[in-house]
């Protein structure tokens, strides 16, 4: 989901872009190992499937930030960890890299050596550079505490080391993430020239649509039924400013809920979870959210986490205001 914006511009300017998941510990209680398998093999089907996808097989970028930076990196560079179930004829290499502050140093003094000290140097992007890279694009903040700007510098240079094209873009007073928030539309543009480079783009873009984030207001209303305008409306319900909304948007004239109660309904919409799937299923259960929030990630948080200022307001029953991490701000005022 981190690179979900990214991935909408890469598709407005006519690529195919495909954000894919791996394993990690905290939800499938797998190691690094597994997460670098899930990259080869992701690059491998693409590449299986090009005909069936459209794309070319020769022009498959990989790209990630953090930890998925580093399985990015490490698909072009390591030779081990394949998943035991692909067909190793198939490469899994991608054509080029861009790597958004990406964990690429896995050594005694790099981050996450701990997790992987036992075969670090098999699994560290920065020591097995080769001379088959290809081209690659790095964006890193000068300011990131888990990956120092000098680990950046010397992956760089060891490129070009090999005659490899590595083009490094610093951004000073940033730390880590700082591409999905202060500096989203710097960074999507200098990685549209880097493709349009390679001959992955073509022209130039007139506007960075969805660089421009959209502000919204959701809004829930407590026992609606079919008498509002829009849906047919009844002689004393008059809803000028709801029949206004749906006149100018959508309306869903189909539509079902996932729980005859308000907590539970709420909670679903905001985790996109049914309530007999969280738990959640009855009344509000504050210890039940506590595990929940630890394994999903609510509608508030994914926009905290991409650059968003998010508050709410007015039903104190849904879940993801109990936890600090979802809100910047929330007054529990009912309305």
């Amino acid at each position: 989901m981190q690179f979900y914006r990214q991935s909408d511009y890469l598709a407005s300017r006519g690529m195919v872009a495909i954000s894919a998941s791996y394993r990690v510990e905290k939800r499938h209680g797998t190691t690094p190992i597994e997460s670098v398998m899930d990259a080869k093999s992701a690059i491998r089907h693409l590449r299986s499937n090009a005909a069936v996808l459209g794309i070319n097989p020769d022009m498959i970028a990989a790209g990630g930030g953090s930890a998925g930076g580093h399985i990015a990196a490490a698909s072009a560079t390591v030779s081990g960890f394949n998943d035991p179930n692909d067909d190793l004829r198939v490469s899994a290499v991608p054509n080029a890299l861009v790597l958004f502050n990406p964990v690429y140093d896995n050594g005694p003094e790099g981050y996450g050596h701990e997790r992987v000290k036992q075969h670090w140097q098999a699994i560290s992007p920065l020591h097995n550079i080769h001379a088959n890279m290809p081209p690659t694009m790095v964006f890193f903040g000068e300011e990131d505490k888990l990956v120092p700007v000098a680990t950046a510098k010397l992956f760089q240079a060891k490129m070009q080391d090999l005659g490899i094209r590595s083009e490094l873009s610093l951004f000073a007073k940033q730390g880590h993430a700082f591409f999905n928030d202060a500096r989203f539309n710097e960074t999507v543009f200098q990685m549209d020239e880097f493709l349009t480079s390679l001959g992955y783009l073509s022209g130039k873009p007139e506007i960075l649509a969805t660089a421009v984030k959209p502000n919204f207001v959701f809004i829930a209303i407590d026992d609606m039924n079919d008498w509002v305008g829009y849906m047919g409306g009844h002689p004393q319900a008059i809803t000028p400013n709801l029949d206004a909304l749906a006149d100018d948007g959508v309306a869903f004239m189909n539509a079902h809920s996932v729980a005859p109660g308000c907590s539970p309904s709420r909670n679903a919409l905001l985790y996109g979870i049914e309530p007999y799937n969280s738990g959640l299923y009855a009344f509000y259960d504050h210890d039940i959210h506590k595990q929940l929030h630890e394994e999903y990630v609510s509608l508030p948080r994914f926009l905290k986490e991409n650059g968003y200022k998010t508050y709410g307001a007015g039903k104190i029953h849904h879940g993801p205001k109990d936890d600090e991490r979802e809100w910047h701000g929330y007054f529990e005022k009912e309305s």
